[in-house]
């Protein structure tokens, strides 16, 4: 968020207000990742209502364009297919 576009929330309290939404237990499951060079962590909310699940990662010193590696590209594609797949 920020000019000129507005405020918006961060991706721990956007994540956490859909689970509310969805009826998801506010604690998340918390799970450590490497994305190529990349240190990132990945924060789930389970036992949704009718199965949703929400989910979002944050990588370390990354900026919001993406990676700019091979094997960091690999890991996010990776992983979003693989969220998408699942649901």
């Amino acid at each position: 968020g920020g000019s000129p576009v507005g405020e918006f929330l961060s991706a721990q309290d956007s994540a956490l207000n859909w689970a509310a939404q969805f009826g998801c237990t506010l604690t998340p499951v918390q799970t450590a990742l490497a994305w190529g060079e990349y240190a990132a962590a990945s924060a789930s909310y389970n036992g949704c209502v009718n199965g949703h699940e929400i989910q979002y990662v944050v990588v370390e010193g990354m900026e919001h364009g993406g990676p700019r590696s091979p094997a960091a590209n690999a890991a996010m594609f990776t992983a979003i297919w693989s969220f998408f797949r699942a649901h």
